[in-house]
């Protein structure tokens, strides 16, 4: 037998530029490095730089011991309201007098945490009020002035309130609540490297809201801010006066819970979205190739298929 070949015989073959298979190459290229921009631009609702995404955050409280109250009631066939507050200014402001038919003998606000990470977890709010014979409290309104703090993805503080009410025309002898404080956006926050502050400190001066009453106070505070908070009631227990309980000391008790996975919604820039989809398409991509790449080199070097390549031979054989 006459040996032709000693080593393997290698044949290369090359395309033109202009060809069907250089032009499916290169629309393949072009494919395989435009689709990650095609997922980040498809992801895109209403701005163009940012996307919304969405993360959970156990938020930072702060109770700087800031309160007001509104307690309407009625003694002798009158409605009368009685304002108290923690704030010097806003008691000078408002010209609050003091009322001989209600007083409040405590207001404490107890820092609880519950999960041992140094993050406050609950604020159990505890009242007393001391009413004089022949008063009936119909109305009580109390609002927390608190500082709430995101420091993971997103960086901000802002001042909110935790709004309370309770209404009963019979009369409040007790009142216990329990709720969770929830975040409220009307837009997404931005992701930055410092953080963002915002205050309106002396909002009820500017608005002339504590003075008159608080039934609207919620909306009014809400409704020009991006970004604020609403106490969401778990239950809400009023327990009725006693015409024939002569106790003239009105309990109030509020758990305030702050959600340990609170979900927060932010603008991702373009720039890191897009960068996300890349480590994705990259994260699938190779897997997918390197499984084709197996399966086609075990294909062709066990001969699973039938094939041959034509071509012509050397005109000399060494």
């Amino acid at each position: 037998m006459v040996c032709l070949y000693r080593e393997t015989y290698n044949a290369y073959y090359y395309a033109s530029f202009f060809s069907i298979s250089s032009l499916i190459t290169i629309v393949s290229v072009i494919v395989l490095l435009l689709l990650p921009f095609f997922l980040q631009f498809s992801t895109i609702n209403e701005n163009f730089w940012y996307t919304p995404s969405v993360y959970y955050e156990h938020p930072v409280i702060r109770y700087n011991d800031e309160y007001a109250i509104l307690v309407g009631y009625e003694n002798n066939n009158e409605y009368k309201t009685f304002y108290a507050t923690s704030n010097s200014d806003l008691t000078e402001f408002y010209n609050i007098e003091q009322n001989s038919d209600l007083s409040i003998n405590s207001f404490t606000v107890r820092k609880e945490e519950v999960n041992n990470d140094d993050v406050i977890d609950v604020l159990n709010v505890n009242i007393n009020l001391y009413k004089s014979d022949g008063v009936t409290i119909k109305d009580i309104k109390i609002i927390l002035f608190l500082d709430y703090i995101l420091q993971s993805n997103v960086k901000y503080q802002f001042q909110t309130i935790c709004f309370i009410d309770a209404y009963l025309s019979n009369g409040i002898n007790e009142l216990k609540t329990k709720g969770k404080l929830k975040l409220k956006q009307k837009l997404p926050f931005k992701m930055t490297d410092f953080y963002n502050k915002t205050y309106s400190s002396n909002y009820f001066q500017t608005h002339g809201i504590l003075g008159s009453d608080f039934s609207s106070i919620y909306e009014n505070f809400t409704n020009g801010r991006d970004y604020t908070t609403k106490y969401e009631y778990i239950y809400k227990n009023i327990i009725p006066q006693n015409d024939d309980n002569n106790d003239n000391s009105i309990d109030i008790n509020s758990i305030i819970e702050i959600p340990s996975y609170q979900e927060v919604i932010f603008g991702m820039p373009s720039y890191m979205n897009l960068k996300m989809k890349w480590i994705r398409y990259l994260a699938a991509f190779i897997p997918t190739y390197v499984i084709i790449w197996y399966y086609l080199n075990f294909f062709f070097k066990n001969r699973i298929a039938n094939f041959s390549v034509q071509g012509d031979l050397p005109k000399t054989i060494n």
